[in-house]
């Protein structure tokens, strides 16, 4: 078996309707190649950090990565992401014309939350009028004054 993982944009680097294009596109090749030993997975970017680091994914995204966990081989789909490169990937990788990179240890994937179809809710963004004007050194912090006793010293002297 060889796994096919396609790492998608983070939904807040891109939008429903180019995630389902993706998925699309990875779905077609999936069907033209479904008399090969591949299982197609999709992940998003961002969520499995660890698993980007260790496959030297800080090129971009998407991206593409067959590993063969029997033999501990991996190989990245060099280029831009579409369903012609894809399939020229797969092509390429069933005849032996991609270079294979060892898998030094085994994948950690970590569970994510499931994608609900919608485009990235907006982030909400805190405010601070205060942090703002302090950073800019409109105004200084209010700090409290130290007493003598708060730093361990009696005042009664003795």
């Amino acid at each position: 078996m060889i796994c096919i993982l396609s790492f998608l944009p983070n939904i807040y680097d891109s939008n429903a309707n180019e995630r389902n294009g993706y998925l699309q596109s990875i779905a077609t090749v999936a069907k033209r190649n479904r008399r090969h030993p591949f299982q197609f997975f999709w992940l998003q970017a961002g969520d499995q950090m660890d698993t980007e680091r260790q496959l030297n994914l800080g090129f971009g995204f998407p991206a593409v990565v067959a590993i063969s966990p029997n033999k501990s081989k991996f190989a990245i789909l060099k280029g831009s992401f579409s369903e012609e490169k894809l399939g020229d990937f797969l092509s390429d990788l069933m005849s032996g014309k991609v270079s294979l990179d060892d898998l030094k240890t085994k994948l950690a994937i970590k569970k994510s939350d499931k994608w609900d179809g919608k485009d990235a809710k907006p982030l909400e963004e805190v405010f601070n009028s205060d942090f703002l004007l302090i950073t800019l050194g409109v105004i200084r912090p209010v700090t409290r004054p130290h007493s003598a006793r708060s730093n361990g010293f009696s005042s009664s002297g003795g």
